[in-house]
């Protein structure tokens, strides 16, 4: 493992990856050396998740969707297939009244974010 790049070779999902908090970890987690997928139901903040992640080099593949639907989610977890050969590590970040809240991670993303925590 390259320890400036911690996170090269893996592939990290971040929901909610559009403004805030979910575009600020989408880039950690790109520097930290991951590919990335950056879902958010809005195509702005979408394209926006998507300039900040690949400005690190990073790969990116953005996908418009609605985490309610788990239509929609298996959709997103088929791109991701298809982009990526590894399922990716996840984070979920929920917007409750303009708030947002880290709510999961998991893989080595939880081991950049918070050291020892396996």
């Amino acid at each position: 493992m390259n320890s400036m790049r911690p996170l090269a070779g893996r592939v990290a999902l971040v929901t909610g990856a559009g403004p805030g908090l979910g575009r600020a970890l989408a880039r950690g987690l790109a520097e930290a050396g991951a590919d990335l997928v950056v879902c958010d139901i809005n195509e702005a903040s979408l394209a926006a998740a998507r300039a900040a992640v690949e400005e690190t080099g990073a790969e990116c593949l953005t996908v418009r969707c609605d985490v309610s639907d788990s239509a929609a989610v298996q959709r997103m977890f088929v791109e991701a297939a298809e982009r990526f050969a590894e399922p990716p590590a996840s984070a979920h970040v929920r917007k409750d009244d303009g708030d947002a809240e880290l709510v999961q991670k998991v893989g080595a993303a939880s081991e950049i974010l918070r050291p020892g925590a396996r």
